[in-house]
């Protein structure tokens, strides 16, 4: 009986040290590594429609606002050729739900050509301001067609921007040949990597 206990005693004392050192080296490993501070929101994207409601042919019009979030500025580049066919960046795109809760997405029938990045698709966003990508000069997007809101009910709409790549082939074109390369990959190291998504509007289409 005296051998049992000894044995518990000596397992009870065993484990408590064990558990002892394991927090030790759990706390130096804390110390060695805080937790990483969580990067602070660069740009946040708001969209809204002009109206809640459009009859059956009416093509909803969609107003998108990036804001520069952030104390510095930064430049953006708005929707370019083939930015909602996510075939270069900047990414400019609408997610649509319709009205059966399906996922509308729709092939855009267009050939392989683009218009080449050029320095005046970067436009300086200082602290605070708002961006339209889709303002005058840049391109609109396929997805809000009549097509697309052909069936009565409503739609759920968010607006993706995405500037993740940093390689310049990814934002012009194959055959580019302007000889700015230079200049482009300067701007292009100032514009954000990231993507944002806006808020969800529902817009209702009435038969």
């Amino acid at each position: 009986m005296k051998k049992k206990y000894k044995i518990f005693v000596f397992s009870i004392i065993t484990i408590a040290l064990l558990t002892s050192v394991a927090l030790t080296k759990e706390k130096s490993t804390e110390k060695k590594n805080p937790p990483k501070k969580p990067s602070p929101k660069i740009l946040s994207s708001k969209l809204s429609p002009e109206k809640k409601s459009y009859k059956v042919g009416e093509i909803p019009e969609l107003h998108v606002k990036i804001k520069n979030l952030s104390q510095k500025s930064v430049y953006l580049v708005g929707s370019l050729d083939a930015s909602d066919c996510r075939w270069r960046y900047p990414h400019c795109f609408f997610k649509i739900t319709g009205p059966q809760g399906n996922l509308i997405v729709k092939g855009a029938a267009r050939c392989r050509n683009m218009d080449p990045l050029k320095k005046s698709d970067f436009v300086l966003l200082k602290a605070k301001e708002k961006f339209n990508p889709y303002q005058q000069g840049f391109f609109p997007s396929y997805q809000i067609n009549q097509s697309t809101f052909q069936e009565p009910g409503e739609y759920k709409i968010s607006f993706v921007y995405s500037t993740e790549s940093e390689e310049l082939k990814a934002w012009t074109t194959p055959w580019h040949r302007e000889g700015n390369e230079e200049e482009l990959l300067g701007l292009l190291k100032q514009v954000p990597k990231l993507m944002v998504e806006s808020n969800t509007v529902i817009v209702e289409i009435l038969d």
